[in-house]
C-alpha cells in the first residue's frame, strides 16, 4: 500500500537522522534529574516529567523538521505529482510519525519499570503514545501551513501548553475575586468556549498512575478516547502551491496505444488570412520572440515560415 511505504519512509528516516540517539540523550538526562533525589516517589515523578516533555518535543521536532524539509527540497510537489491522493499521503506521513511517538513511548516505558509496577507503566505509556500521536497531528498541521521549523515548533508547543494550562486558567476564572461584571462574564465565557474546543491532555498520561494506583476504566477511556479522536485530521492545503493538487489524467487500458492529440492552431490563428497567419517574412532574419510559441510556432505553415527565415538556403 502507499500509505505503509509513506509510513516505512518516516520511519527510516527518523532512523536515520539521529532520532533513537536524541531519546537516549533524554534517558540519560532524565535519570541524571533523578538521582539527585533520594525519595523512591521523587525520582519517579521527576523522571517521569522530563521523559514526557522530551517525548513530546522530540516528536514535534521530528515531524516540523522533515515536513518542511520535503517542502523545500521540492519532494512534496513530485510526490503529489505521481498517481497518489492527498489523503493517502497525508495519512502515511502521520502513522509513520506516529510510529515514531511510540516508539520513544516504549523506551521511556521501559525505563519506568525500575521505580513502578508493570500494569501502571503500561498504562502510562500507552497514554503517552497516544499523546505523542496527537502531538504528531498537530505539528504536522502546523508545519503544513506556516513557512518555518521555528514558527511550526512554536505553535505545537503553544498549543499542548494551552492544553496543560487551561484547567488552571478555568480555576482562575471563577475564583471569587471575579467581578460579576459583564467584562467578567465575557472573559468566563471566552475561556469555557476554548476549554471546550481544546483536547484534555492534562487528563492523560498522568505521574499520580505511577506514583499511586492505576487510574479508573471510565476515567481511562474517556481521556485515551478524546485524545485519539483530537489525533485524526484532514490533510492541510498549502498556500501558494498549485501542485498540491495535481489534474488526474485520465486512465487507458492496458495494451491500448494512447492517442495522439493534433496540434490545431488557435481561434487568433484560425481567423487571420493565409499570409497573415505567421508574423515573420522570408526576408526578415531574426530570432523568433517568445511568445510565438504559444499559438504561431505550433501550426504547421507558420513552422515553415520560420524555418525558411531563420535558415538560409532552406528548402523545404
Amino acid at each position: 500500500m502507499p500509505a505503509a511505504t509513506l509510513a516505512r519512509s518516516v520511519l527510516l528516516e527518523a532512523c536515520r537522522g539521529g532520532l533513537p540517539w536524541l531519546a537516549v540523550g533524554a534517558l540519560a538526562i532524565g535519570l541524571a534529574a533523578a538521582g539527585f533525589l533520594s525519595q523512591i516517589a521523587l525520582q519517579l515523578a521527576v523522571l517521569a516529567g522530563v521523559l514526557r516533555a522530551c517525548a513530546v518535543f522530540l516528536v514535534a521536532a521530528q515531524v516540523t523538521a522533515g515536513t518542511l524539509r520535503e517542502i523545500q527540497d521540492k519532494g512534496l510537489e513530485l510526490m503529489l505529482s505521481l498517481p497518489l491522493s492527498r489523503t493517502t499521503h497525508y495519512l502515511g506521513r502521520l502513522a509513520g510519525f506516529v510510529g515514531c511517538g511510540t516508539a520513544l513511548a516504549a523506551i521511556f516505558s521501559a525505563a519506568l519499570l525500575l521505580w513502578a509496577p508493570p500494569l501502571q507503566v503500561a498504562l502510562w505509556g500507552i497514554s503517552l503514545a497516544i499523546e505523542a500521536a496527537l502531538i504528531a497531528a498537530a505539528a504536522l498541521f502546523f508545519a503544513m501551513t506556516l513557512p518555518t521549523v521555528v514558527a511550526a515548533i512554536a505553535a505545537t508547543a503553544g498549543l499542548y501548553l494551552l492544553a496543560r494550562a487551561m484547567p488552571a486558567i478555568q480555576a482562575l476564572a471563577g475564583t471569587p475575586l471575579a467581578t460579576d461584571t459583564w467584562p467578567g462574564w465575557l472573559a468566563r465565557g471566552t475561556v469555557d468556549t476554548i476549554a471546550f474546543v481544546l483536547p484534555r491532555v492534562d487528563a492523560a498520561t498522568r505521574t499520580e498512575w505511577l506514583i499511586y494506583d492505576a487510574p479508573p476504566l471510565g476515567e481511562y477511556a474517556t481521556a485515551l478516547t478524546a485524545l485519539t479522536v483530537y489525533s485524526g485530521g484532514r490533510a492541510p492545503s498549502r498556500p501558494g502551491s498549485s501542485s498540491c493538487s495535481p489534474r488526474a489524467s485520465p486512465r487507458r487500458r492496458p495494451g491500448t496505444q494512447r492517442s495522439a492529440r493534433r496540434a490545431s492552431p488557435t481561434t487568433s490563428c484560425r481567423r487571420r488570412p493565409r499570409r497573415a497567419r505567421c508574423a515573420l517574412r522570408p526576408s526578415v532574419r531574426r530570432k523568433p520572440r517568445r511568445g510565438w510559441a504559444c499559438c504561431i510556432y505550433r501550426h504547421s505553415t507558420c513552422r515553415r515560415w520560420i524555418t525558411r527565415a531563420l535558415t538560409p538556403g532552406y528548402a523545404p
